[in-house]
């Protein structure tokens, strides 16, 4: 979904400046979860990476 969002935006996935990513939530044992999520679709961050417990402002913060 998310390589899909960056083609449909018309970018390719080198042109990705930065990851912000939601918690996964304290109910799961997944920490780290935007490090995973980079590495496996292969994403480099030119500027910042980062995992936002914000209750809602994740996609603010994205922006």
């Amino acid at each position: 979904m998310v390589l899909d969002g960056v083609r449909m935006a018309g970018l390719h996935k080198d042109e990705v400046n930065g990851i912000v990513v939601a918690h996964p939530g304290d109910h799961t044992k997944q920490g780290y979860f935007h490090t995973f999520l980079t590495s496996h679709l292969g994403l480099t961050s030119r500027s910042t990476a980062v995992q936002v417990i914000g209750n809602g402002m994740t996609g603010g913060l994205a922006l």
